[in-house]
């Protein structure tokens, strides 16, 4: 009887929702946006510093410098009231309710395909476009849409933190565990009505506790060069049957995502949408001149997982297979190195002649005639001139590449092609920033064959400048083909002796400036539409 009654209640929710939908001055939207809180970007260590549970072997997380942009986020956990909407309307069956009651308790016993098509249904309720298209491991997140989805990793520890309100607690919203969260010591084995804790500096509740949170990333192991770990979602916050440690803002927890847990459920977030000035402009990331970071002509490439590669086109061997790598969060500059820039490098070392610049200009013009070896000298004179410890030891082919200094070096090639893509915010597009060469690059059909002034065309979602054509660049890799390499932050090639080469230049057809398109040489070559872009470490 206590079925059938509560069910009931649930058909007359139901017609709440649906006359809601129709009602003048009455929104479903609004009482959902009424429970969302805007988040304010900015960047924020991600990570864990000083501590870490000793039982949980696969938890790396290391501390990184992580840029995140404006988002709305649930105040409350998804509760089992709302959730059982969602199974009414689709006809599901309803998720056990666990070690807890349901109504406004936090749902849990739900799959990350469950919460992935909650958000879709709630999305298409209230008129919204759907984040999420495909199924399971094939499921595709379109960032730009307005619709509902899940947060990020990084979106997720940015809001516990308390965003930019940030007051530095082990707990969201307290050094004291009972203040802010359910768990082990506290939560009488159950989960609890969501909202019953102190909120964070953000006005958010229970991020440390009650039910962990399922998340939208797919687990990777951040240890530089580890193997890649099967396939798994991130989950996070800790729940009622943690210890004090594993409801940190920090801890990171994974499995598989096909699983429903009673300690698990998820919360709500949105992209906060900016306004657009002008065809073919996309949001960028803020440009941001960390302390004792990169300097203003830099960018914060966020770390993420990317298909790399492409196995689309028939005759181009060396783009297979497309696979999946993960990088680390990283600097990179804004615009490819230029005459001016690399004249000064010449005459503070006293070399002569300079590279010829075959009459196209010198000064903002990016610096050709270089080799790969010239490139690497210049990125060390450059940390020296900053006070930063210089990335490279060695000469030619025994040159060592020190990936944990803070100083300059050349990208990767996977490093290149996530910032090509756009990085986490990227499009599906074949060029750097957009699908037409003319808007985003300097080649065959507009440069008249001369290279031109850096950041003159439109720049990728990153703010990053001529990644297709004007030159092409030079990357830190020996040459290898892609079933040689490792997944998590490639160095590249483990044997060979000429290095890669990416982006295509002034004299590449369009088909040769896509973000995948590989070519290569031997380190000693020079040539006039050849130079290179610089890149630090941000962690």
């Amino acid at each position: 009887m206590t079925g059938l009654i509560r069910r009931v209640l649930y058909v007359f929710a139901g017609v709440w929702v649906f006359l809601c939908l129709i009602t003048p001055g009455h929104s479903f939207a609004q009482e959902t946006a009424n429970k969302m809180v805007l988040v304010e970007g900015g960047t924020f260590r991600m990570g864990n510093e000083l501590h870490k549970p000793s039982y949980d072997l696969y938890d790396k997380n290391p501390v990184r410098l992580i840029n995140v942009k404006d988002f709305y986020i649930g105040k409350y956990e998804v509760t089992s009231a709302e959730y059982d909407l969602f199974c009414m309307a689709t006809g599901r069956s309803e998720p056990a309710s666990g070690r807890g009651g349901r109504g406004q308790w936090a749902v849990v016993n739900i799959t990350w395909q469950d919460a992935a098509d909650y958000c879709n249904w709630l999305s298409e309720v209230e008129g919204l476009t759907l984040v999420y298209s495909g199924k399971g491991d094939n499921t595709i997140c379109d960032f730009a849409a307005n619709g509902y989805r899940l947060p990020t990793e990084a979106e997720w520890e940015y809001a516990a933190r308390g965003g930019n309100k940030n007051t530095g607690h082990k707990y969201s919203g307290s050094d004291n565990p009972d203040e802010v969260a359910w768990y082990q010591d506290n939560s009488g084995g159950i989960t609890h009505p969501v909202g019953a804790k102190k909120t964070n500096e953000l006005g958010l509740y229970d991020m440390s506790g009650n039910a962990a949170e399922w998340c939208w990333d797919r687990y990777f192991s951040y240890d530089r060069f580890g193997p890649p770990e099967r396939n798994l979602r991130v989950f996070r916050g800790g729940s009622w049957c943690n210890s004090a440690d594993n409801v940190r803002v920090s801890t990171e927890n994974q499995d598989c995502p096909e699983f429903g847990f009673g300690y698990v459920g998820f919360r709500i977030a949105r992209t906060a949408q900016a306004s657009t000035h002008g065809e073919n402009k996309r949001t960028q990331l803020p440009f941001i001149d960390v302390p004792g970071g990169a300097p203003a002509d830099m960018v914060v490439v966020n770390g993420g997982t990317f298909s790399m590669g492409d196995d689309s086109q028939a005759e181009r061997q060396e783009e297979k297979p497309a696979h999946q790598v993960k990088v680390i969060s990283f600097y990179m500059a804004k615009y490819e190195v230029t005459f001016a820039q690399y004249d000064a490098f010449c005459k503070a070392m006293g070399r002569s002649p300079q590279p010829f610049d075959s009459g196209w200009g010198r000064g903002n013009c990016p610096v050709t005639y270089v080799s790969w070896q010239d490139a690497v000298e210049y990125c060390n004179w450059l940390s020296v001139k900053e006070g930063l410890t210089p990335a490279y030891s060695g000469k030619g082919d025994t040159t060592q590449c020190d990936f944990s200094a803070n100083g300059y070096r050349l990208p990767t090639e996977a490093e290149w092609e996530y910032a090509a893509r756009g990085g986490q915010t990227g499009g599906r597009y074949p060029y750097s920033g957009g699908s037409d060469a003319a808007i985003v690059t300097w080649y065959r059909d507009n440069s008249n064959d001369m290279t031109h002034p850096v950041g003159e065309k439109q720049a990728n979602e990153l703010g990053i400048y001529d990644m297709s054509g004007n030159v092409s660049e030079w990357c830190w890799d020996r040459y290898g083909r892609y079933q040689d390499t490792t997944v998590d932050n490639p160095p590249g090639g483990l044997k060979g002796y000429s290095r890669s080469i990416r982006g295509g230049n002034c004299f590449s057809a369009a088909k040769y400036l896509s973000v995948s398109y590989r070519d290569l040489n031997e380190p000693e070559y020079h040539d006039r539409v050849l130079g290179f872009r610089l890149v630090r470490r941000a962690y």
